[in-house]
């Protein structure tokens, strides 16, 4: 259920949200141009198949390998430019989590829920390494966001929202297969809840 907040409090927490992941991605940064590890097997791997833009690759879908194009088209090949889009997912990750905590119990929480996220030591791992989490966990916290708003929207806004889901979730899919177990406890819910059920009826004339 969501959570009301004065239209001051919300700003305010939502800027706290962006000076939390700005100043957790600029630690990030730092320590990705400084670090002098070169790349572990996988992330050459990755940036090899990036060489060659296709929808999908041996063992792995195609996202990893389009994002290691896209900024190594802007900064060349060396190891942080590699493993930059992971840093950038993962920050966007942060604030879409706050947006979902906001959006089911209110500013405070979901602020709190941001800082946990972005804090944990495998986020912050997964923020420096060029691998399949960060993208997919970027595009299954859209998906959260659009299902949990889903949930409460009403008329024709539910068809925007379902297409929103809809495009969120396949770009999880073109990130990890892992995007497989939101299907099934979306499935799950579907069960469970009558109120999720009747968000995916189609809306009256």
């Amino acid at each position: 259920m969501s959570q009301t907040s004065p239209p001051q409090a919300l700003v305010g927490d939502l800027r706290s949200a962006l000076l939390l992941t700005a100043a957790l991605t600029m630690a990030r940064l730092v320590a990705l141009f400084r670090t002098p590890l070169e790349l572990y097997p996988d992330e050459a791997q990755y940036w090899l198949w990036s060489r060659t833009l296709d929808f999908g690759y041996y063992s792995k879908p195609p996202m990893i390998a389009w994002a290691i194009w896209a900024t190594t088209a802007i900064g060349g090949d060396a190891e942080a430019w590699v493993r930059l889009s992971a840093c950038l997912f993962q920050a966007g990750a942060t604030v879409v989590v706050f947006l979902i905590g906001r959006r089911l119990y209110g500013g405070a929480v979901g602020l709190a829920a941001a800082a946990l996220y972005g804090l944990m030591p495998g986020i912050q791992l997964s923020a420096l390494v060029a691998a399949t989490d960060a993208p997919l966990l970027f595009f299954l916290s859209l998906t959260i966001l659009a299902y949990v708003t889903l949930l409460e929207a009403e008329g024709r806004r539910r068809v925007l929202l379902a297409a929103g889901l809809g495009a969120a979730l396949g770009l999880a899919f073109l990130s990890k297969y892992a995007a497989v177990y939101f299907v099934v406890g979306l499935v799950i819910h579907l069960a469970v809840s009558s109120r999720a059920r009747a968000a995916w009826t189609w809306p009256a004339a």
